[in-house]
Formats: C-alpha cells, structure tokens, sequence
C-alpha cells in the first residue's frame, strides 16, 4: 500500500504545522513501542501506519519533508514529502523519511528491527541533525535484523534557571526541540518496530566546541562529532554541543558551558576542541545578527586566556566526577593548492597540548593525526576532506571521527571500551578508505544538489552555491 504524504496527507500536514505551533503543558512518556505498517494486537505496542502525521498531541508520527528544513523557515516545494510504502508490516520509502517521538530530554536507548520480507533492504539511521547512528545495514530480502544505539536529546533549559543563549540557526532546530527524530535513509530504508527507553545507565560524552564538530545540518558539512555515534554501543550517548562561531571564552558567555556542567554525572567525559575562531581579534562573527558577534569579546591569547580557560574547564570536570579530554584543532589546508596550512592556527595546537598537561587530563592530538592524513592522501585527495580548507565534508569527518577513536584508544579511556569492534584500527598516516572508497549516501539540499559537490565524499572544486561557514 503506496501513500505519497504529499498528496493524500496535506490536510493533516496543515493541521500539524498548526499543532506544531502550540506547546503542550502535559508530560510526556519516556518509553515506546512501535510496529510500523500494520496494525498490532501486542499490548503496549502502538501501531504506525504510513499515513501517521507527527503532532505534538499525537507525540510521535512521520516528518513532511525529505530534507532537514532550516529553522523558522517554510517548508519548501524543494523539499517534498516522502512517499512512503506499506508492505508486510514493513516501512519504506524512495526517498529519506523522519519518523519522530515527543520526549523530554535525556538519554534513549532506540532498538531497530529493519528489514522487508519482499525485498533486499539497505538502510542508514541518523538522529536528529545528521548524527550518524547506524550505517548502511544490508539485508537480504526476508532477512530482518535488530540494532540498538542510544541518543542523547536536549533542550536550552538550565536546571536552576536561565537558558542556553541559541542563535538563529539554533532556534527551533531538530537538535534543541522537544523531539527525538530518526532519518531513514540509503538504497532501500526499511523499519518494521522499534522500542524506545529512557535509560540512566549510558555513559555520557559531551562534545564542547565549534563548528568543525557540530552536528551540521546541511551537506556538504560533515564533522567527526556528527560521525562519532556510529562507533560505539547503546552504553554510549553522544551528546554534541558544538555550535558554529564558538571560542573557549564563547561556550561559557552563550551559557552552553552551565548547561554542560548542569547535566553531567560521575564517568561521562567531556572533549573541548577549540582554536579555529580563538584567534579572531576583531570583526564580526557572522553566525549573529549585529550587534552581536562581536570578535573581540571572545578572543583569546592561546598562551594566557585560551590555555586558563581549557584547564579551568578540565578542573571543573574532575570536580563533578566526570572525565575531561582535551583535543587539538584540526590542520586546515589551503584548498586551491591542497598544501598544509600549518601556520593557519598559530600557537592553539601547542597551547592545547600544554594546558591537557599541566591540568593533568587526556589529550588527543587530532592536529598531529590529521597532518599525518592529510599528508598521506595527498594534495589532491585532502581537498575532499574539505569543504573550503578548514571545514570537513562527510567524508572528512568520517575520516577524523576515527582519529579520534585512535586517541581515546591511546588514552587507555575506558571509554575505550564502548568501542564497536567493526572499528577496528585506523592509522591516519595510512589511510584504509580512500575518497571514492566512501559509501555512506549523501543527501540533497534544500534548493538542489547534492553534499560533497555530487561526488561521494567531497570534490575538488568549492561550488559557488556552498556558502562559508563560521568555525
């Protein structure tokens, strides 16, 4: 049973825009079971049909758009409603879908039955903007399979009182809104259940920077904090707060800092990258409208202020019980040539690795690693790590999400741990994935088009269309 939501759901999709609109005073359950496709006889298992609207009322339903639409933004003719099938108590799609559950912040273990008895199947399940959960998990026709992750959702609220300061492109976004949402996307996605639950007991990893570790919303980004989920077990929750623009003395003026320290326990760990935007003196930081964004009042000399900030950060961390990490800026490249652009970060490298020393905490030389790769692939294929010569396509974050499990390996973290076998081992001065090696499905813009400049992975040209970015 075919229903383009385009079409026969308009109607629902209006009254939902309207619904979305107002806020529910009512609490909302923390655990769920869904069968998708059917109708259930199970107790306390709800079933989805295809034509299921998300609405706040309802608490749960399928998104009206294939694209990750911007905040405050109409939803656009160029991002049309997926067309979702019905087939053996099966869910599918031709194109990606959204499938999202009303739920108050915290940790949630999601378990997956994905699979169709008529066909083979090919699915990726990202969480809320593009975090990478599951990858590619291909299923021969009748074959079914489970897999379990956990998601770590949050809203702006602070416990105590106040809010984190969000910009613009923050408000109402999937990843500060009242929901959980799944992307089902690849070849064939197919879902037929899945179980949600609240849990208490996954080991939280906080990820403090900018926006070369944000979930970035939009292709061709691609961050190793939006690549790093799919590496680990459901005892591990992500939770990713870098944000585009931000310095070591921003994450606290923005309150993003409090809210972190407000909701950390004893044996998360907490990772600060910082250095790309610290080193702006003056000017204006794009990411806000003026009179915000001024430069100057987050500047930070690496060897004074950045290097008190990181082990101020660190102690504070060591004083709720939890674990801090500190990881060195990424080299940037000059994109026309494709040459390392070694001096492009000054001193903040080095500032990084002192202040993890003479705090006494972890540290991970992500600038060193990513030299090493960088160098390895060559002037050529190191422009496909980029987007522009400091912000990474899905590829490159694919690649530095990797690095970064090398250092928590070297660490000895226990976090280590947690580390999903399939990993494996990953030496970025030897590459085992090349450019056109990378298969993960890339997906299209609002507008047109599609992320790494139609080519899987990155191209070697920066289209006029791909607008720069803040660090």
């Amino acid at each position: 049973m075919k229903f383009a939501i385009s079409r026969t759901a308009g109607i629902l999709f209006a009254l939902a825009a309207v619904a979305n609109a107002q806020s529910s005073d009512q609490p909302s359950p923390t655990d769920f079971k869904f069968s998708f496709g059917s109708s259930s006889h199970d107790a306390g298992v709800t079933a989805v049909a295809a034509d299921t609207v998300y609405t706040p009322d309802r608490g749960y339903g399928f998104e009206p758009y294939t694209m990750i639409p911007a905040p405050g933004v109409a939803i656009p003719t160029s991002n049309p409603s997926p067309i979702l099938l019905t087939t053996d108590n099966v869910i599918t799609s031709n194109k990606n879908f959204f499938f999202s559950v009303k739920l108050p912040e915290g940790n949630y273990r999601v378990t997956l039955t994905l699979g169709d008895k008529s066909s083979e199947s090919t699915t990726t399940v990202k969480a809320e903007a593009r975090r990478l959960m599951l990858e590619r998990i291909h299923l021969a026709a009748g074959q079914f399979a489970t897999r379990t992750f956990t998601v770590n959702i949050r809203t702006g609220a602070i416990e105590g009182g106040g809010s984190v300061k969000l910009d613009p492109r923050e408000i109402g976004s999937l990843t500060w809104d009242d929901k959980l949402t799944l992307q089902f996307t690849d070849a064939h996605p197919a879902v037929a259940a899945m179980e949600i639950h609240k849990v208490t007991d996954a080991v939280t990893v906080f990820l403090c920077s900018d926006s070369t570790v944000t979930d970035q919303p939009r292709e061709p980004y691609g961050t190793w904090g939006m690549m790093l989920p799919r590496w680990f077990d459901d005892h591990v929750a992500i939770a990713n707060y870098g944000e585009s623009g931000l310095t070591v003395k921003g994450f606290t003026l923005e309150r993003r800092w409090q809210k972190v320290m407000s909701v950390v326990k004893p044996g998360d760990y907490v990772f600060m990258q910082f250095g790309h935007n610290d080193l702006n003196k003056k000017g204006h930081n794009g990411i806000w409208p003026a009179p915000d964004g001024d430069w100057a009042q987050t500047y930070s000399e690496p060897h004074t202020d950045y290097k008190k900030y990181l082990e101020q950060y660190a102690a504070e961390v060591k004083s709720h019980g939890a674990i801090p990490v500190i990881v060195t800026p990424m080299t940037k490249i000059t994109f026309g040539t494709g040459e390392i652009n070694a001096a492009g970060l000054g001193d903040y490298p080095k500032c990084a690795a002192e202040a993890a020393t003479e705090a006494g905490v972890a540290m991970i030389d992500l600038n060193a690693m990513s030299v090493a790769l960088d160098t390895a692939l060559g002037t050529t294929l190191d422009r496909r790590v980029y987007v522009e010569g400091l912000h990474q396509t899905s590829y490159g974050g694919y690649l530095f999400a990797r690095c970064i499990l090398e250092g928590i390996r070297q660490n000895k973290l226990a976090l280590a741990a947690d580390i999903l076998p399939e990993a494996g081992t990953f030496d970025p001065a030897h590459p085992d994935m090349q450019p056109d090696d990378f298969k993960l499905p890339l997906e299209a813009r609002v507008g047109g088009g599609f992320g790494g400049f139609g080519r899987r992975g990155g191209g070697t040209t920066r289209p006029a269309t791909v607008p720069a970015r803040g660090g």
